[in-house]
């Protein structure tokens, strides 16, 4: 329960079954933790340098089973994009925009790193861009005004300096704000995009958690839903 009087809000601590639920670490294979530690990090904003040389793309499916708890499955339209130059956050955007104006994305050479029945968890390989595009049911959304994704490491610190960054999330029109959803239920925010700055230089992997920020119904008393995946970040070894 939060803090603020004039709200009710319920929560809703989601775990995903299946594959997705596995995280590959140095130690093996084995499961993510329940029930899952919230992250509370923003991620840091205005990352101006060259870094990203390609897009990846996840169409993320997500269902609710009888239980109430969610299935999630990368769609086949999944996959990289490759730049012969750097991608910039203005390619981002035409990306996102091409993405709406056509009803889905382009062709892609490359499949994603990760196979599709991991989702939620995404892999990099490259310095890149994330782009994150949820089917969801009618009335999940990600949280407005709040970022849409929280990290467990703090990315604006030293000791991760801007390893990942430039959060953006787009309404259904495609138009774009830093740092918190601008959604709503009638122009829902159900995609972002975000840089990934580092790569692991080892051949093992990095696990980075992150939540996803929903919420269904409406105010005075939304359900907010949080759920955990990992960025498994390992280099292209």
């Amino acid at each position: 329960m939060n803090d603020d009087d004039k709200k009710t809000h319920r929560f809703r601590s989601l775990t995903v079954t299946g594959l997705g639920t596995l995280v590959n670490g140095r130690g093996g294979l084995d499961f993510r933790n329940n029930p899952l530690t919230q992250s509370t990090n923003p991620l840091p904003s205005n990352v101006t340098d060259d870094f990203a040389k390609e897009i990846v793309y996840y169409k993320l499916s997500l269902n609710w089973t009888a239980s109430g708890v969610p299935n999630c499955l990368y769609a086949s339209v999944s996959g990289v994009k490759r730049y012969d130059n750097t991608v910039t956050q203005d390619d981002v955007q035409t990306f996102i925009n091409n993405l709406i104006e056509q009803g889905g994305p382009p062709d892609f050479s490359v499949v994603p790193y990760n196979s599709l029945n991991d989702a939620p968890n995404i892999q990099v390989k490259y310095p890149c861009y994330v782009v994150v595009d949820m089917d969801v049911p009618p009335g999940l959304r990600f949280i407005d005004g709040e970022p849409a994704i929280y990290t467990q490491h703090d990315y604006r610190s030293a000791n991760y300096y801007h390893y990942y960054c430039n959060l953006m999330q787009y309404d259904g029109d495609g138009n774009a704000t830093a740092g918190h959803s601008s959604g709503n239920i009638e122009n829902p925010c159900c995609l972002i995009s975000f840089g990934v700055r580092h790569i692991s230089p080892y051949p093992t992997w990095e696990l980075d958690y992150f939540n996803y920020n929903l919420e269904s119904g409406s105010d005075p008393s939304p359900t907010f839903h949080y759920i955990d995946p990992v960025i498994r970040n390992r280099g292209p070894h």
